[in-house]
């Protein structure tokens, strides 16, 4: 593994950010969303996340380039978020960036009162199975042939924030 350099930088994406959002998307993903999804996705009327329903943190390098990014649903009157999407541009994988920006967004999860973090997993995605298990998920369902790109079956995961050192 190698060293995590203190130069990178987490913050909410913007509208602005989508041409490098969908092009990490693009390179990481067989389903990957649109530019338009993208728009509709970060195009929000409020000036913070905790008073939204969606946000996406973005990790960028210090030369600013977009290198991982975190998309999530905030369902704030059951105190819950849903991890849609993480990934990794894979030259930077390796190096924790993913931990990090998940661990971001759940120490934002706690900080804001949100009490349980929830995604779904392709069943073989060993190295995402081994991060979520790392930052206290737990398995609580299975999602048969799920992805329509290949059939394979979704692990639904918890993470208790409330519950967490």
């Amino acid at each position: 593994m190698r060293r995590l350099h203190t130069d990178y930088s987490i913050s909410l994406l913007e509208e602005k950010d989508v041409p490098g959002l969908v092009k990490l998307e693009q390179a990481c993903f067989s389903t990957a969303w649109t530019e338009e999804q993208y728009r509709s996705f970060l195009r929000q009327d409020t000036p913070s996340p905790a008073l939204s329903s969606q946000a996406t943190w973005g990790m960028h390098a210090p030369d600013g380039s977009l290198v991982a990014y975190i998309n999530v649903g905030l369902h704030t009157g059951a105190r819950e978020l849903e991890i849609y999407n993480i990934a990794v541009q894979e030259s930077f994988r390796c190096q924790g960036l993913g931990k990090l920006l998940l661990l971001h967004v759940l120490e934002w999860s706690l900080q804001n009162n949100f009490e349980k973090v929830l995604l779904e997993v392709r069943e073989g995605n060993k190295a995402a199975l081994a991060l979520y298990a790392s930052t206290g998920f737990t398995l609580i369902g299975r999602r048969r042939r799920y992805y329509r790109d290949n059939g394979e079956d979704a692990l639904v995961l918890s993470c208790n924030l409330k519950a967490q050192p």
